[in-house]
């Protein structure tokens, strides 16, 4: 990432993904190996504390790929995401596997649970 002029701002920086991301060709397979190949992730969520029985939310878990991998260990689920298109295919996919999983669209500034709802709340690669 070269920025000339020694300046860095989070508008730049957003930009510069964008056209990245835009140049990309996004398929599922992938996606897949981009988002985490050697299942990185969900290792170290599961190194970092127990999910077995625990109240979970992932907040920004967009078409539920993250979730799809440690869904069925926790005693509740609820992924949250403000776009409807990708909780759409969350909920078929979560459907399909035969966990129950909630899907809730909205953002996670404004969280529509009260307060200690959730024993872990999940907040990765989102944005």
């Amino acid at each position: 990432m070269a920025f000339n002029d020694g300046i860095i701002t989070v508008e730049r920086l957003v930009n510069y993904w964008c056209g990245i991301y835009s140049q990309m060709t996004w398929r599922e397979e992938y996606m897949n190996a981009v988002r985490d190949p050697e299942a990185v992730e969900i290792s170290h969520l599961k190194s970092a504390c127990e999910l077995a029985g625990k109240d979970i939310l992932e907040i920004g878990c967009g078409d539920g790929k993250f979730i799809r991998q440690y869904q069925g260990i926790p005693k509740m689920l609820v992924g949250i995401d403000p776009e409807n298109t990708d909780l759409k295919t969350a909920r078929l996919n979560s459907a399909q596997s035969g966990h129950r999983t909630s899907f809730v669209q909205t953002i996670g500034e404004h969280l529509p649970f009260s307060s200690r709802s959730f024993d872990i709340a999940i907040f990765a690669s989102s944005l």
